[in-house]
């Protein structure tokens, strides 16, 4: 008896989605943390604080879920014209290492909060 196998489809962007998605989920836990922090930051000290550093940690993975994004979306913009060029998306990567990060370097206090929002304004990542 001979067993039959499927064809494998190629679905090369597959992981590149999910990562998109782990990356929003992540970015509005990250929303709500920072909400809650806001909110407790009076009466409760210790939940704020742990609220903070669940933000500052969600937003470096959440930053670095995007990166195989951006390398996929360069992929699938080269089926096309205008192509995004390799400057591009050197910059943009580079813009999301460097808010990833800076704020994991708030968790020590080297850095100061703001200090990851400049790229976030500069680049519009």
């Amino acid at each position: 008896m001979q067993t039959k196998t499927l064809p494998t489809i190629k679905m090369p962007f597959r992981n590149s989605g999910w990562a998109a998605v782990a990356s929003g989920i992540l970015g509005v836990l990250v929303i709500i943390s920072l909400i809650g922090y806001l909110i407790l930051r009076s009466s409760n000290m210790g939940a704020s604080i742990i609220l903070n550093r669940f933000h500052d940690v969600g937003v470096s993975i959440q930053f670095l879920l995007l990166i195989p994004v951006v390398i996929a979306l360069q992929k699938m913009s080269q089926k096309q014209i205008p192509i995004i060029t390799k400057t591009t998306i050197t910059t943009g990567i580079t813009a999301i290492s460097f808010i990833a990060l800076f704020s994991l370097l708030i968790l020590p206090k080297i850095v100061s909060d703001i200090l990851y929002m400049l790229h976030l304004g500069v680049f519009g990542v």
